[in-house]
């Protein structure tokens, strides 16, 4: 087998290891086994300074060179056999100068001067520090991978929309200047679109070229084999790796490449955006059919991939398009969600404040409804007094004889009459009652057979008239005989209330034992439950308008009755407490009784939750309530109040937050935003392309073709 030329490496060396074109150029006496020297160009361009060589290629040999006029540094391109060169060679040299004269592109080598039809060929162009080979080690964020590939893409599209393929795209024809941008170069293997001829010469490198490049198939070389190319560099840039390695053995990467798929992207770098690695398959698919249509559409997905918008590749769902939204919009959404988060934790602060606020007000409302509900208690057990000893003295000033003459089992009339005209001065509608005075008087014999009803019911028909039926059962006829204590006089008895059969009202009142020397009986003065509180002396008419709470006066029901005994007035007995006293008895035209004072279940001692059973407003709220018992009886005092009324200070707690929360969300706001707009500037700068500091030139680090 034939040793590689010592000088270029081109196999099939002839003398002293040397190619011939190498040993044409060897100064004489010069052996094989000297230090390899490189060799100056026997015929210098004219105008040109040749400094030193810069690269070698499989056509051509790049000097770094000094032009005179204009005097500047370039980099000279020359046939690297020279004289020698072939007829083929120089076809495609030529083609080179063309094709790249023809795409003038900011990203595409520009061509400063080329050579006279007289002289050997030869081009000039722009003196690069690197190429992008160089620079593949070096870590490159996936962002500014894609704009730098979207950038040389840009540029490929321009050379394909003037007819140009370039055909042997790679890392090392991609030339990175001072600011980091990249430039193509290298159209060596550049033919027109739709050019049916292909060469040999137009495989281009394997690892980089496109499956239907490599089947060597004239009809299916277009604009889609560049696209490829750039997709490959795209892989190696994002994963560090080609996506099929030839390790030594070019036929199995040639199967490979034709056959198989290449690994996922994300398989080797698991952080890896799914929409760019979909960008990346599918401008290396297998047939050109499966990659994008141009090379300025796989552009645009990358645009899109950059600007955070749904790309070709990869089109979102329900859930992707969500989150594109939010990313889209981050500044938006940014400052929306930190000022709702803000504007919860302070209103969550202010709620809790003022609910604390509200406990606090609840307790010292409560200990307030309970002094005031004791004070009232207080009140009232002093007027039941007063009424008791009314009804005590009226007891003490009935004539003796008089109710001796009701002994017998038939009273004497006039007796009876007699006893009526002492009686009716305490009534309510009569002068000496007046509003002291009681609605009803009833005056029983030793059994419980009522003997006397006041007013008489020839008077008025609405009553009921009730004498001689046996009322013993009664808690107030019980009661007052409890009540008696030999040798104390009559002591009055504050009755349950209870549902008057003669009236079918409500009423509670007051009854005393009589023991008249022969003579016994109980005498009861009973009034109305009602709505007016001056009936206990307790003045709260206005409390509704006043915002002040209101009071009510309840009582267990007096509901003892003879075993087989019918209720007289209600269809069905109840079992409950009976309201003595409430704002809203009788109101609108009502009675006492369509107000349904007595009420199912036990007596209301709950302070939290307490709702007032006959208000007007249909389903009452709770209340806050406090209760106190009325001394010696059975009535119980109930102050309360809606809790709207009671709670309205703690209600202005947010109306007072108002201010502070708005400020405190502006000043939120603009730091929030002054924060992403610097997250933002910092992410443009790692799509953008990095400004690097020129390095050195080395022969390895620029293309040679």
């Amino acid at each position: 087998m034939t040793a590689p030329c010592s000088g270029c490496g081109t196999v099939g060396c002839a003398l002293d290891g040397l190619c011939p074109v190498c040993l044409v150029a060897t100064p004489p006496g010069r052996g094989s086994d000297e230090p390899a020297r490189e060799p100056r160009p026997p015929n210098q361009p004219p105008g040109y300074d040749l400094l030193e060589l810069l690269g070698r290629g499989g056509m051509g040999v790049v000097y770094r060179a000094r032009q005179h006029n204009p005097p500047r540094e370039v980099a000279l391109k020359k046939l690297r056999a020279g004289e020698q060169a072939t007829s083929e060679e120089r076809r495609r040299f030529v083609t080179e100068i063309e094709s790249a004269a023809r795409v003038r592109h900011s990203n595409i080598v520009e061509i400063y001067d080329v050579s006279r039809p007289d002289e050997p060929p030869y081009f000039t162009m722009p003196v690069f520090p690197n190429t992008l080979r160089a620079e593949l080690g070096q870590h490159r964020s996936p962002l500014a991978a894609a704009a730098l590939i979207r950038t040389i893409a840009r540029a490929v599209q321009h050379a394909h929309k003037r007819g140009v393929l370039h055909r042997d795209l790679k890392p090392d024809n991609i030339l990175i200047d001072e600011r980091g941008q990249p430039h193509v170069a290298d159209f060596g293997l550049a033919k027109q679109v739709g050019d049916a001829t292909l060469t040999t010469f137009g495989i281009g490198t394997p690892e980089y070229a496109a499956p239907e490049q490599l089947r060597n198939e004239r009809d299916a070389i277009t604009t889609a084999v560049d696209q490829y190319s750039l997709g490959v560099m795209l892989y190696e840039l994002l994963t560090g790796e080609r996506p099929f390695q030839s390790n030594g053995d070019v036929l199995a990467l040639l199967r490979a490449i034709c056959e198989t798929e290449p690994r996922r992207p994300r398989a080797l770098v698991r952080d890896l955006p799914r929409d760019l690695e979909a960008i990346c398959l599918r401008s290396i698919a297998r047939t050109p059919q499966e990659r994008y249509d141009t090379v300025g559409a796989f552009a645009d997905d990358l645009d899109r991939f950059l600007r955070g918008e749904p790309t070709a590749a990869r089109p979102p769902g329900v859930v992707g398009r969500g989150r594109r939204f939010l990313w889209n919009h981050r500044l938006a959404v940014g400052l929306g969600g930190s000022a709702l988060v803000l504007l919860t934790v302070i209103a969550g602060s202010a709620l809790n404040l003022a609910h604390e606020q509200e406990r606090q007000l609840s307790r010292s409302t409560q200990d307030g409804y309970t002094h005031t509900a004791q004070a009232i208690a207080s009140l009232v057990t002093q007027h039941l007094r007063r009424q008791e000893d009314q009804v005590v003295t009226l007891a003490a000033a009935l004539d003796k004889e008089d109710l001796r003459g009701l002994a017998g089992a038939l009273p004497d009339p006039e007796v009876l009459s007699k006893l009526q005209v002492e009686l009716t001065p305490y009534l309510r509608d009569s002068h000496k009652g007046g509003n002291d005075g009681f609605d009803d008087i009833w005056l029983f014999a030793q059994n419980g057979d009522l003997i006397i009803q006041l007013p008489p019911p020839e008077q008025t028909p609405a009553h009921d008239n009730k004498r001689g039926q046996d009322y013993s059962w009664r808690d107030y006829f019980q009661g007052a005989r409890k009540q008696a204590t030999p040798g104390k006089g009559p002591q009055g008895y504050v009755a349950l209330p209870f549902e008057a059969e003669i009236t079918c009202t409500y009423k509670y009142g007051i009854s005393v034992q009589i023991d008249s020397d022969g003579w016994e009986g109980v005498l009861m003065a009973a009034k109305d439950t009602t709505k007016d509180s001056s009936e206990f002396q307790l003045d709260d008419d206005a409390a509704e308008s006043k915002n002040v709470p209101e009071t009510s006066i309840v009582a267990p029901c007096d509901r003892e009755r003879p075993a087989g005994a019918s209720r007289a007035c209600s269809d069905t007995p109840k079992s409950g407490h009976c309201i003595v006293m409430h704002r809203h008895l009788g109101e609108q035209g009502k009675s006492p009784r369509d107000d349904a004072p007595e009420l199912d279940g036990p007596m209301p001692n709950s302070t939290d939750n307490y709702k007032d059973p006959i208000r007007k407003d249909g389903d009452p709220p709770a209340e806050f309530a406090a209760f106190a018992e009325v001394k010696d009886t059975q009535f119980r005092v109930i102050v309360h109040h809606p809790p709207t009324r009671v709670i309205s200070l703690a209600q202005e707690m947010p109306r007072r937050l108002v201010a502070p929360v708005i400020l405190a969300l502006v000043a939120w706001t603009t730091i929030f935003g002054v924060g992403l707009r610097r997250i933002a500037r910092r992410r443009s700068k790692q799509i953008a392309m990095p400004v690097r500091t020129p390095q050195p030139v080395q022969p390895s680090q620029t293309s040679a073709t």
